[in-house]
């Protein structure tokens, strides 16, 4: 069966997505030398927010904590805990910070739409309107995670988008 591919040895152009990798179905399904590369990305990872003197579930003050954050296709996140203020009272939060919860800090999401999800809940900031898939992704993860908020904003840009093609057709017309 398909395994992983390991990260890639040069740097991206900035701004780029690495490839997609295929994920295995089960760890089960995993060689010896995909387990070794994730762990691997896994530590180096760690090591990096290790560096910067914050490890997970250290305390940043009295109220904010760093959650180590597991994604889809190996990818991980370190996320503060006061990013997500606005979405304390949604599953997302329970899922992220949520000792009780049962798989605390792994949510199944690509990185990019956890990523925009975090942008949203930080600066209020929606993903480009292209492509379209990357929107209705977040549409369907804001209605999943109760985040309100997000699914009101995206729904009022694309509205937004609609008046605007329909007022480039009139005045082209």
């Amino acid at each position: 069966s398909p395994s992983p591919a390991p990260a890639p040895a040069a740097a991206a152009p900035a701004g780029a997505r690495p490839p997609a990798r295929e994920v295995a179905p089960s760890w089960e399904d995993y060689t010896d030398t995909d387990l070794d590369a994730l762990l691997a990305r896994r530590i180096a990872s760690a090591a990096a927010l290790a560096a910067s003197g914050v490890r997970r579930g250290d305390v940043l003050s009295q109220e904010v904590s760093v959650q180590e954050v597991l994604l889809l296709e190996g990818e991980v996140r370190f996320v503060r805990s006061d990013w997500f203020d606005a979405a304390c009272d949604t599953p997302l939060f329970v899922m992220l910070f949520d000792e009780r919860w049962s798989k605390a800090g792994v949510i199944d999401e690509k990185a990019e739409t956890f990523d925009d999800i975090v942008t949203f809940l930080r600066t209020s900031a929606l993903p480009p309107a292209q492509p379209r898939a990357r929107r209705r992704r977040l549409v369907r993860a804001a209605d999943f995670y109760c985040l309100h908020r997000l699914g009101e904003a995206l729904e009022e840009a694309q509205q937004d988008e609609r008046a605007a093609l329909e007022r480039d057709a009139r005045n082209a017309g």
